[in-house]
């Protein structure tokens, strides 16, 4: 997830035996953090990118993979933002992709059609491109595509993620089946 995240200030620590539980001051909801858990919350009064705080947990457990360190800090990070206990702001750059209004999605198969009613215009989605479609319901930057992306497939290069990511985006802008915004 690209950008930057702060803390609302809508959140307190409490010890409770030996956990650590995160109380979330404006609403009847609590968090346990791990251990993990606990040093994210603690950095993010210094570190405010995702990039940030996975080099930290690399330093922190050492011996832990920078891609399971990624991983972690985007698990992590998308909870407290959908929780409300964080804000994600993008950078003034980023482009946001969406589905247009008019479109239907039928199965065919072990793949995806994706078709405009306004423009009849169709596209057979295959297994990466129906996670991809699916996924913009949530996510809407390249980079958060991409990680979604890396995710499901672990034993794929992070160029080779980033072409699919890229020809899939293109192919649908080209096809008018999303829109982009600067």
């Amino acid at each position: 997830m690209t950008g930057t995240y702060r803390k609302r200030g809508n959140a307190s620590l409490l010890a409770v035996g030996s956990e650590t539980v995160l109380l979330r001051t404006d609403a009847a909801s609590s968090f346990a953090l791990n251990e993990s858990g606990l040093v994210l919350w603690d950095a993010l009064d210094h570190f405010e990118t995702a990039e940030d705080l996975a080099i930290l947990m690399c330093e922190a457990r050492r011996g832990m993979a920078a891609e399971a360190a990624e991983a972690e800090v985007r698990a992590f990070l998308r909870v407290l933002v959908d929780q409300g206990l964080l804000s994600h702001a993008l950078p003034a750059n980023a482009r946001r992709f969406r589905k247009v209004d008019d479109v239907f999605v039928e199965p065919v198969g072990g793949e995806v059609m994706v078709v405009s009613r306004g423009s009849r215009k169709a596209h057979l989605l295959n297994e990466a491109g129906a996670i991809l479609w699916d996924a913009l319901d949530l996510f809407d930057t390249t980079a958060d595509l991409e990680a979604l992306l890396c995710e499901a497939w672990p034993d794929a290069t992070p160029e080779h993620v980033a072409a699919t990511v890229e020809s899939f985006l293109a192919r649908l802008l080209e096809l008018g089946l999303i829109h982009g915004d600067a």
